[in-house]
């Protein structure tokens, strides 16, 4: 999926600038001092967030990171 995710990214003249998996993504927060780490890829943050509103796709490749600092 990487190297399709950059051909189409290169496509529309923006360059790559990092890409990870989701357990790189999770591993950098937890490394970083996060605690808590939630992974919000597109299939979820569509059924959440935008279940009525088909005129707002999201690509398939889209993953928020949402992390609290331990204490």
């Amino acid at each position: 999926m990487r190297d399709s995710t950059a051909a189409t990214v290169a496509a529309t003249g923006e360059p790559v600038v990092a890409s990870y998996t989701r357990d790189e993504v999770a591993g950098l927060l937890e490394e970083a001092g996060f605690g808590e780490v939630e992974l919000l890829d597109a299939g979820l943050l569509r059924d959440r967030y935008l279940r009525n509103r088909p005129d707002l796709p999201l690509p398939a490749t889209t993953l928020i990171a949402v992390a609290t600092v331990k204490r």
